[in-house]
């Protein structure tokens, strides 16, 4: 029976897989529309021209570089379209804005594609490494839901990460976030691994790719704070802490120095400039940044996308603070708690990807929270409610967009329905039938909110897009 039950939960994956790739992957190189962020283009451009020229060029525009070289890069014929507003796109060199690995691995897949110019750096080719990626994400949230707090939970968060709208948009954009999410979790899962017992290479493994996470954008210490912090709540003894603990630092602290070291190569003052002044940018301070992470889902600095899916997440985890709080809910509580400290310090309300690593762990609260109405009646109620938000924002863009072909009726007579349903199942919880009809509905609703979704984000197209900026 395990065996059975072992195969079901792949094949199921599989077919997550499957969708999530087929999602992400239509109208990859045309939604957002190229030039939205021409930080897509910078972070190849740099890798491009340390592979050619030995020297880091990007998109900077900040006041601390001397001079800015102004140049027309008609790349994806941005200029044509008009999603730069015609302006000409500020070149700096050495370019120190953020550190080198998201550059070189989209730079380097770029070269390896034939390209040799910035111009040849298309969507169409420094987008599909973020895609591939993307999918990667999609197991290893399974992978560290299955472990941590159970096959359920993992399975439905991943299905969750596959089907949600904004993280589909999300996840084709050229955005050092997106690869810090697979690394983080990675990270997690070797550490999860150390802590159970699974070998003393496992804390080396998640000390490395945390310190990889840094060397893609410096937001990446949200991943050693979260690990120098479960090492420090763990059940090891205080003279093991203290070796673990500094042995991470040490080793993430050895990636960090690579940065560094291309500072002093190139130019250090700039450097220390370049990094106060990023330091120094006064959006997203206050109270407001957090309203917004809560209530708004951003794609861009002026592309928001309703989604309901996330609004789940973030409700969920409120209600693991309010009584789920436990050492199986730490590796979704201490990320979470760590990237939002960072979130808050870098003051990153401005931009939609500066929230990407966040979704991770709010669909795996999501996906906890959904799984125990599955596993018992006496959630299934809220649970019900919870797929209530994804449903109810994709029907009515849907509905707005006249893509929903059921009549009104059974949507104001359906809902109601299944409330009454759960409530019944719910009040029958003793009964055995009740156990099976709760599960059954749970299944229906939950179908019925990855349906719209799927729908949903199908007919975000080049004309759905340009009514949206």
């Amino acid at each position: 029976m395990k065996i059975i039950n072992n195969l079901l939960i792949a094949a199921v994956l599989l077919v997550v897989v499957v969708i999530g790739y087929q999602l992400r992957n239509t109208r990859y190189s045309t939604i957002p529309f190229p030039g939205e962020s021409t930080d897509e283009y910078s972070n190849a451009w740099v890798g491009l021209s340390l592979i050619q020229l030995g020297f880091p060029i990007g998109i900077g525009g900040l006041p601390t570089y001397p001079s800015h070289d102004y140049r027309y890069i008609n790349v994806d014929r941005i200029f044509s379209s008009n999603t730069v507003m015609g302006n000409a796109i500020p070149l700096d060199y050495p370019w120190f804005d953020h550190p080198p690995l998201m550059g070189a691995v989209t730079g380097g897949y770029a070269y390896l594609r034939g390209a040799r110019v910035f111009e040849d750096a298309t969507t169409a080719i420094i987008r599909k490494p973020v895609v591939f990626v993307s999918i990667a994400s999609l197991v290893l949230i399974f992978w560290l839901g299955s472990l941590t707090l159970g096959t359920g939970a993992g399975l439905v968060a991943s299905i969750m990460m596959a089907f949600s709208p904004l993280m589909v948009i999300n996840s084709r954009m050229v955005q050092a976030e997106n690869f810090i999410v697979p690394i983080f979790l990675s990270s997690l899962i070797a550490l999860y691994y150390y802590l159970h017992g699974k070998g003393r290479y496992t804390l080396y493994l998640s000390a490395i790719l945390a310190g990889l996470g840094i060397l893609f954008k410096l937001s990446g210490a949200s991943i050693l704070i979260s690990g120098l912090t479960i090492l420090l709540i763990s059940r090891l003894e205080i003279k093991q802490k203290i070796k673990d603990i500094s042995l991470f630092l040490l080793i993430v602290l050895g990636f960090f120095s690579i940065y560094l070291v291309m500072g002093l190569v190139y130019d250090w003052p700039l450097f220390l400039k370049t990094i106060l002044g990023n330091s120094n940018r006064k959006y997203g301070i206050g109270f407001h940044s957090i309203f917004e992470l809560l209530t708004i889902t951003k794609v861009t600095g002026k592309i928001y996308l309703s989604d309901g899916w996330p609004l789940l997440g973030w409700v969920s985890v409120v209600s693991l603070f309010v009584k789920k709080l436990n050492l199986r809910t730490k590796y979704i509580v201490v990320p979470l708690i760590s990237y939002f400290i960072i979130y808050i310090f870098f003051g990153s309300e401005s931009f939609g990807w500066y929230r990407i690593p966040f979704f991770p762990f709010i669909y795996l609260a999501g996906g906890y929270m959904l799984a125990s109405g599955y596993e018992s009646l006496k959630n299934l109620i809220p649970s019900v409610l919870f797929l209530f938000i994804p449903i109810g924002v994709a029907v009515d863009k849907l509905n707005a967009l006249g893509k929903l072909n059921i009549p009104v009726s059974y949507w104001r007579f359906g809902l109601p329905t299944i409330i009454f349903l759960s409530l019944l199942f719910y009040y029958f919880k003793k009964n055995r039938w009740a156990k099976t009809g709760g599960r059954l509905l749970w299944i229906f609703v939950f179908i019925l909110a990855l349906i719209v979704s799927y729908r949903y984000t199908n007919v975000i197209d080049i004309t759905y897009w340009f009514k949206v900026n």
